[in-house]
């Protein structure tokens, strides 16, 4: 959620007072040296967290026929609406990650 609970905030108004705090130190510090640079950490940062807006479906089929697909697929919520188009490019490679291909330039008949 990108609210914050209540033990948050609490936990977060103290190290913005401390943060203000130190700005205001530096501000009427004279004799401070311009290269120093105290290791304080964002405190209106929040972590990241990765967030689903959705599912696709994309079939592998084509790669068993040795057939690239390129294209876009629709992201979808949980009531069907599209969110966004997920853009999809498969393609058949080697273990080295290079495009399979045959002696003859083309893909072989048969791949184990």
């Amino acid at each position: 959620s990108r609210l914050w609970s209540v033990e948050k905030f609490m936990e977060r108004i103290y190290l913005i007072r401390d943060y203000y705090n130190i700005f205001q130190y530096k501000q009427e510090a004279e004799d401070e040296d311009e290269d120093e640079d105290e290791d304080i950490t964002d405190p209106f940062a929040d972590e990241t967290m990765d967030t689903i807006v959705g599912h696709s479906q994309c079939y592998l089929e084509s790669l068993w026929y040795l057939v690239d697909f390129s294209g876009s697929v629709p992201i979808l919520d949980y009531k069907g609406k599209t969110e966004g188009q997920l853009q999809i490019d498969l393609s058949f490679v080697d273990e080295d990650g290079k495009p399979f291909v045959g002696a003859d330039g083309l893909p072989p008949d048969n791949v184990e």
